[in-house]
């Protein structure tokens, strides 16, 4: 508890910070109002709002096509180890941990990082971009394309077969010859499962 400032012990309706209640209460209420209006996008300005419905509609679709993905591929890769569950776990048991070997299923055909592609259309795909919005998507941006060089130079360090998938996938955008790759493996595996 504070003390006044002539070393008496706040009484009443007096708070233990020296304010009445009413000027203490009035302080909350404008950061309430601040974190309102940053969450609604009056602070700092609106960049864009998508309207019409078929565009909202596609711009909510990418968004929830980018929480699939993310939770998809963390699946593809094995979720449990991904987030370190799977050696908790192990350890609990007393067993040694395993490595998992370098797979490529699904999408890690097409681009090198489909998790990254997931977050970056839940960044990205916002009906309504504000400035913080903006700022946020950027900085996430910049993280995720930083963060893949430094993953990217421990892949090749510890799966040597990683140097050569770099040089045939791309990084996040797919290209039409990596499309072409993946369909032309797709009907390779067909005909072998049919013959």
């Amino acid at each position: 508890m504070s003390w006044r400032a002539d070393g008496s012990r706040p009484r009443g309706r007096e708070s233990c910070h020296g304010l009445p209640f009413p000027e203490q209460q009035e302080q909350s209420e404008t950061g309430k109002q601040y974190i309102g209006a940053t969450l609604d996008g009056r602070v700092g300005g609106v960049i864009w709002n998508v309207n019409g419905s078929f565009g909202r509609l596609a711009l909510n679709a990418l968004f929830a096509a980018g929480w699939l993905t993310v939770l998809a591929t963390t699946f593809l890769i094995n979720h449990f180890d991904l987030f370190g569950l799977r050696q908790v776990w192990l350890h609990l048991l007393g067993r040694t941990y395993g490595e998992i070997g370098f797979r490529t299923p699904g999408p890690y055909r097409c681009v090198r990082h489909p998790l990254y592609v997931g977050w970056l259309l839940v960044f990205w795909s916002a009906p309504v971009m504000t400035f913080a919005h903006l700022v946020f998507a950027i900085a996430t941006t910049v993280y995720i394309l930083v963060a893949i060089q430094f993953e990217e130079r421990d892949l090749v360090q510890f799966h040597g077969e990683y140097a050569e998938y770099r040089r045939q996938v791309p990084m996040i955008l797919p290209t039409g010859s990596s499309l072409r790759r993946v369909t032309t493996e797709v009907r390779q595996t067909t005909a072998k499962q049919a013959g």
